[in-house]
């Protein structure tokens, strides 16, 4: 079983360092090769470079499910403690926030557009089940989830948002890295909803988690640097980075609370932890 924990420490460990080094260098290109009048960066090198190391970075993790033995990870996520509340107050702010955004939008013009109002409604919903995990209000599984998916809606709405959006072109980076962005943040998030469903795939979960956590970094942390140096000034694709980082930070201090809750388990003789990974 310390084979194990060792293992999963690995892991968290090589996500926090690639996570910083594709930061870096996807921070580096923006600020230093970006063409804002075109949309696309200068230097290809440095650009497929970071897209490399994302890539097998993911291979890596992916590892996971043939080094870590099936049904050794513990099948539920950690009671619900200081430190998850405030992920999930966190989340429910953000989605606040969002749905204010929107709805301010919206008054704002004299057309309503069907993506926004969408938007603006999922944000909303999204926040109740943020406030129901923090403060357990929600008596049944069933009613956990339903409310969970308004947070899958949410970012499907801002994907939506952003490929129809005809003033930034289509296989742009910054439009891109957005996408498979919440594409992460909705394959995270399904992965968390099965240990609500009592029906985990841990491994899985494990995996996918990693993965979403250093491609939220590498997209929004670079995005929001750039904002503020003023190379990129697209207002509603600041929110969605502000999305991206928040939920980014939520995916990794539940991954960390749910290694912990893995590192509890007692140890077993060496001759038995053999055993049962050979298994």
């Amino acid at each position: 079983m310390d084979i194990i924990k060792n293992k999963m420490k690995v892991y968290l460990i090589t996500c926090g360092i690639i996570a910083l080094a594709v930061t870096v260098l996807h921070t580096i290109l923006l600020m230093n090769y970006f063409d804002g009048d075109i949309g696309y960066f200068n230097n290809s090198l440095l650009s497929s470079i970071t897209v490399a190391m994302v890539f097998v970075s993911i291979l890596w993790f992916f590892s996971a499910l043939l080094f870590i033995p099936k049904n050794i990870l513990k099948a539920d996520m950690p009671k619900t403690n200081i430190s998850s509340k405030f992920g999930f107050i966190m989340c429910a702010l953000l989605n606040a926030f969002g749905f204010f955004y929107y709805a301010y939008n919206l008054m704002d013009t004299q057309t309503v557009s069907k993506i926004p109002l969408i938007s603006a409604i999922f944000f909303l919903l999204s926040t109740f089940y943020f406030v129901g995990k923090a403060f357990d209000t929600f008596k049944k599984t069933d009613t956990t989830v339903l409310f969970g998916f308004f947070i899958i809606f949410t970012s499907i709405a801002l994907l939506a948002e952003t490929y129809f959006d005809k003033f930034v072109q289509m296989n742009s980076p910054l439009k891109v890295t957005i996408q498979i962005s919440l594409l992460f943040i909705m394959l995270y998030y399904l992965s968390e909803f099965r240990f609500d469903l009592k029906k985990p795939y841990p491994r899985l979960y494990f995996v996918v988690a990693l993965s979403a956590f250093i491609i939220c970094m590498a997209t929004s942390i670079p995005h929001i640097i750039a904002y503020s140096s003023n190379i990129l000034d697209n207002t509603d694709y600041f929110l969605k980075d502000i999305y991206i980082l928040i939920n980014g930070l939520y995916i990794a201090l539940r991954t960390v609370l749910y290694v912990k809750h893995n590192l509890s388990i007692p140890s077993v003789p060496e001759d038995i932890d053999n055993e049962i990974i050979s298994e």
